[in-house]
């Protein structure tokens, strides 16, 4: 998922999913979005209403020689954690 790019993400998921898609994997450092994020909330809330597995990627690491925006930062757990309002 781009999160880059502003658009219908429903939309786009139904899209995968008919085209075979059997799951949502979102890496918040190659993102470069955190997983607390309100876009990152959107995007699971419109995925899993397909009731597929959605995965995500933790761990601070590095991907990349060159920068690519990348943010390991937004790999540590913390970003995982419930947090009730």
């Amino acid at each position: 998922m781009d999160y880059g790019q502003d658009y219908d993400l429903a939309a786009a998921f139904r899209v995968d999913v008919k085209a075979g898609a059997e799951g949502l994997k979102l890496h918040p450092i190659i993102q470069s979005v955190r997983l607390d994020s309100d876009r990152t909330i959107e995007a699971v809330k419109a995925y899993a209403a397909h009731d597929l597995p959605i995965l995500f990627h933790c761990g601070v690491s590095s991907y990349y020689i060159d920068d690519r925006n990348q943010n390991p930062e937004f790999g540590k757990i913390h970003y995982a954690q419930r947090r009730d309002s």
